[in-house]
């Protein structure tokens, strides 16, 4: 990822001018499928502009026909919105350089949200529409690896990285601004060899909640599999999540 970001910010640097560019993520724009799918395209569009005296990488975006604009320097990005005439800071965040770009929908309501991706997780800092703005007590945290799988009952799975395997993967959805965990597996592992520090996968308990009656975890169902270095999760929860929520 590394090399990823900076091939991208040479070529950045390459193709800056002096104006910023101005990125329409309004709702009429096409929804989002996880982060592949942008609603404001790819780390060229969305972290284009370098300003070579400040050493800072600007840029202009659109959201609910509310203008934004972004700065980020060193290690900050500053979020600000224009009222009137001037521009008010909204929110300010220590700046992931593993971030490959700001803006997607993730709790698909039309929106662009602003993503901060670290190693095994990303920040998003979600738009708001009735305030028509970001602040911080809309962050939610997600796993580095999520894709929408029902885009009308706004179903999302997700898959949670440690160092040497899955450690864990949820089924979750959105109520607005909340997210709401379904269900969740477990990953029982054993390790390849003894030589060998990566982890076999050899079965997993399946849980439902957190956002039970109680608020706790309750497991349903525990399963062996035959030994494995990965698990499809995507397509364990495209195959389920209509039987666990009832949705048949």
């Amino acid at each position: 990822m590394t090399k990823i970001i900076t091939t991208v910010f040479l070529s950045l640097l390459f193709f800056a001018c002096t104006n910023n560019k101005t990125i329409n993520t309004n709702k009429d724009n096409d929804a989002t499928q996880g982060k592949e799918k942008l609603t404001s395209g790819t780390i060229s569009d969305t972290l284009s502009e370098i300003n070579e005296e400040e050493k800072a990488m600007k840029g202009n975006f659109v959201v609910n026909n509310t203008n934004f604009r972004y700065t980020i320097v060193d290690d900050e990005c500053i979020i600000e919105k224009q009222e009137g005439n001037n521009w008010e800071r909204v929110l300010s965040y220590t700046y992931s350089h593993r971030t490959d770009s700001l803006f997607a929908d993730v709790n698909n309501d039309g929106y662009a949200d602003i993503i901060n991706s670290w190693r095994w997780n990303d920040d998003v800092y979600l738009f708001n529409p009735d305030k028509k703005s970001y602040d911080t007590t809309n962050m939610v945290q997600l796993e580095n690896q999520w894709v929408l799988i029902d885009s009308v009952n706004n179903i999302y799975c997700s898959l949670l990285e440690g160092k040497r395997r899955a450690d864990k993967s949820f089924l979750y959805t959105f109520d607005k601004l909340d997210q709401k965990i379904l269900f969740s597996i477990d990953f029982q592992t054993k390790k390849a060899d003894k030589e060998d520090w990566s982890e076999l996968i050899v079965g997993y308990k399946l849980y439902e909640g957190v956002n039970t009656e109680d608020g706790k975890e309750h497991m349903i169902r525990q399963v062996k599999c035959s030994p494995q270095m990965e698990f499809d999760y995507e397509a364990f929860w495209k195959k389920n999540y209509k039987e666990l929520l009832h949705l048949n």
